[in-house]
């Protein structure tokens, strides 16, 4: 039997076209990022200080108690959404530390902002207070538990 000879082997070159194309997609979608962090920093909507409460325990708390308090309820009806970057600041030194932040709330009547305090002690979230902001300025102080 006569040895059949293999093909050519294929080159797997990117057209430059190609290359340049991706480059200046991968360039366009880093530069849309960068301009609409930029944006939403300039229009104050963006506090690079809020960017550790995003994934946080106090935000998880408090989403929580938006939810379950019958003083919400009463102003705003069933809680529909939130915001989607709470504004405030967290400091955390070990177990100890303490939580301040506020946060858009949208209910099926009316929308607010919670505003409250935590304090971390012994590794745990404690609540120190929170209140319901509504749109006309009124403060109404929450039960917290």
């Amino acid at each position: 039997m006569a040895e059949v000879p293999a093909p050519p082997l294929q080159s797997h070159r990117v057209s430059r076209g190609r290359l340049r194309s991706a480059l200046s997609g991968a360039v366009a979608i880093a530069a849309l990022a960068a301009g609409l962090g930029g944006a939403l920093w300039a229009s104050g909507q963006l506090d690079p200080r809020a960017i550790p409460l995003m994934w946080s325990e106090p935000l998880r708390l408090a989403k929580q108690l938006a939810r379950t308090d019958p003083v919400v309820r009463t102003h705003l009806g069933a809680v529909r959404g939130f915001g989607l970057i709470p504004s405030g600041e967290m400091h955390v030194d070990g177990a100890q530390g303490w939580c301040e932040l506020r946060l858009a709330v949208r209910g099926e009547r009316a929308s607010g902002h919670l505003e409250l305090r935590l304090v971390r002690r012994g590794g745990g979230w404690f609540w120190d207070w929170a209140n319901l902001r509504l749109e006309d300025g009124t403060l109404v102080a929450l039960g917290v538990p």
